[in-house]
């Protein structure tokens, strides 16, 4: 695959130093220093990313694989935590700026939108909105 046909998605570390940097539809998830240009860290082996997004600490990102979402801990360089929503394809991922819930979008078999809110303390999908 040629770097012209790749498709990026990139979002700033709150402390404006860092760049997480993902190839969309693939599975690799590169972190740079911004102004030196040192990757960092590199994340491998997930199922088509198509989406990441710091909190609001910069201590966690969360990013989208097909039909889940994974919490890293960028301190630990360890998986914090993690959501399934099977058959469903998730599509974008949003930060409460608590840092307490995330916004997930997707849908069913590409169709109506839905959103849920996922609490990463307690684990559980607290609310969800589906479209009629």
């Amino acid at each position: 695959t040629s770097p012209r046909s790749l498709r990026w998605h990139l979002d700033w570390h709150p402390d404006h130093n860092v760049i997480a940097a993902i190839v969309k539809d693939t599975s690799r998830i590169l972190i740079w220093d911004a102004f030196s240009g040192e990757q960092l860290h590199s994340l491998y082996g997930l199922s088509r990313i198509s989406a990441a997004k710091w909190d609001p600490s910069g201590d966690y990102l969360a990013f989208v694989g097909r039909d889940e979402v994974i919490i890293w801990d960028y301190n630990s360089g360890s998986i914090y935590n993690k959501l399934t929503l099977e058959g469903k394809y998730i599509d974008n991922v949003d930060w409460n700026p608590d840092g307490q819930r995330i916004a997930i979008v997707g849908s069913l078999n590409n169709r109506c939108p839905t959103i849920w809110i996922w609490d990463i303390v307690s684990g559980d999908v607290i609310a969800d909105t589906q479209c009629e």
